[in-house]
């Protein structure tokens, strides 16, 4: 999944291709307000880009991070 997200294939995943990540994945759209909170989530190290280990440690509970993001609604 995260290969096919990495459009430019270098290996992290941007801003841009993140947000796809989390449409995708959550099956949910989020309002940009959602998707910066997610994404901050996502950057443990703050640089801006999503390397696969940020991908899959977010990820790893599916259910749980779009259960937090829905209560926020």
């Amino acid at each position: 999944m995260f290969q096919v997200l990495d459009n430019d294939c270098n290996g992290v995943l941007s801003r841009t291709e993140a947000r796809e990540a989390v449409d995708v994945v959550l099956q949910i759209t989020l309002t940009d307000d959602e998707f910066d909170n997610a994404f901050y989530d996502m950057d443990t190290d703050s640089d801006g880009t999503i390397p696969y280990k940020e991908f899959k440690k977010y990820f790893k509970h599916v259910t749980k991070q779009k259960e937090k993001i829905l209560a926020g609604r």
